[in-house]
């Protein structure tokens, strides 16, 4: 099949700029850009001429991305019966937010093929003793996409929790989880730029890291699970959600 575009000459950046200088009478490409809150430079459009290395893989490239539904749990019952509609009605994981201490997990998850889909249990209170429980449930059903835990700085951060209840926390992540959960969507949503949301959850993790290291239990971890939130500033976005994955990797790999 001939390709159509052969056709036509190749535009580069130069190009564009100057048929945007041409087109809007007069205005240049750098009054169109912006330095956003980060104290980053926003350009008007980017080419491939602004990636260094032209095989760097798209981070949308994946394929094993999970829509999520976040799930309160008050009732078992019918925490359960909203977790089977979100199944039903285009979710392919599910987000369960448990505020009490005990659970029964087996009404919770009824009819849940938590062998096939991703589950994270945010246990806020739970006792050892009911995350013991889920973690056999989840194991004898075979879950191995599930993720269990807590982050208790999260709530030392709101003003709900003291130092006492982080101790609690890196406990169980020794003791029974064995997954560390940073939420960093707080500071998110608290106004925080993307540079300051990064530092804040890298200090988070690795405050987890410490922690677990002075207990001498840092062999137990076997997943780290963080919450990110994102906006609508696309380029920002994906530069954020990429600089915290090299940061992870460099966290953890020490």
């Amino acid at each position: 099949m001939e390709d159509i575009l052969a056709g036509f000459d190749p535009a580069s950046a130069a190009d564009w700029k100057a048929q945007l200088t041409k087109d809007l009478k007069g205005i240049t490409f750098e009054q169109l850009s912006r330095i956003d809150d980060n104290g980053i430079t926003i350009e008007p459009f980017y080419t491939v001429e602004n990636v260094d290395n032209h095989d760097t893989v798209p981070v949308f490239a994946h394929t094993d991305w999970s829509i999520m539904e976040r799930i309160i749990v008050a009732e078992e019952p019918v925490a359960n019966q909203q977790a089977l509609q979100a199944l039903s009605t285009g979710a392919s994981g599910l987000i369960f937010e448990v505020e009490g201490t005990t659970t029964d997990w087996a009404v919770l998850l009824r009819d849940v093929e938590v062998a096939y889909i991703h589950t994270f249990f945010n246990l806020k209170q739970a006792s050892a003793a009911s995350v013991a429980a889920l973690k056999a449930y989840l194991e004898a059903h075979h879950a191995q996409q599930a993720t269990i835990g807590h982050d208790a700085l999260y709530d030392f951060v709101q003003g709900s929790a003291d130092a006492a209840s982080f101790a609690v926390a890196v406990s169980l992540i020794a003791e029974h989880t064995g997954q560390i959960v940073v939420d960093g969507s707080l500071y998110y949503n608290a106004g925080a730029t993307s540079v300051y949301q990064l530092g804040l959850i890298a200090a988070q993790v690795n405050e987890y890291l410490q922690a677990l290291s002075d207990q001498q239990s840092l062999d137990k971890v076997q997943q780290l699970h963080v919450t990110v939130a994102t906006g609508t500033a696309f380029f920002e976005e994906i530069a954020k959600v990429r600089a915290l994955k090299q940061m992870l990797e460099l966290l953890t790999s020490q």
